[in-house]
């Protein structure tokens, strides 16, 4: 079983909705506006997954963003001419974020969580980031503490 069908399988059972997944043209549009080349781990994540419904969470406050949550202009930001952040993930109700970031001069593509002010590694890439919440979701919310 992959981790995509382990997540979904993991949702499922506890009654959260997952989003439908993301068409390859959806992708490619997404990529385009934003002038970012997402990590084919993600894009896989996406045409499979495409996180949660709008206000679902799961028993530990932590909600995944789809695509179209990711592409609203407070969750997708140019930090720098070579860097953008996704924000892929939230804690509580955005308490805290997981944020993807992306460098466009190579494959790097690190997850931090941040409170705003703060912010730390959590994951070497999204795949980590995902094992990590599959094996211990509260550690990965509570992270912080």
């Amino acid at each position: 079983m992959s981790i995509y069908e382990r997540l979904k399988a993991k949702w499922l059972e506890a009654g959260i909705a997952g989003k439908d997944a993301v068409a390859p043209a959806t992708l490619d549009r997404f990529e385009k506006k934003r002038r970012v080349l997402l990590p084919s781990e993600f894009k896989d994540y996406l045409l499979r997954v495409n996180g949660m419904q709008e206000g679902q969470v799961d028993e530990d406050l932590i909600s995944f963003l789809s695509l179209e949550r990711i592409d609203q202009d407070a969750n997708c930001k140019e930090i720098s001419t070579n860097e953008v952040e996704l924000v892929i993930a939230e804690y509580s109700i955005y308490s805290h974020t997981y944020v993807m970031r992306i460098s466009r001069s190579d494959d790097r593509s690190p997850i931090f969580v941040t409170d705003g002010e703060h912010e730390r590694p959590i994951a070497a890439s999204f795949k980590d980031f995902l094992s990590q919440y599959l094996a211990n979701p509260s550690r990965v919310a509570q992270c912080w503490a």
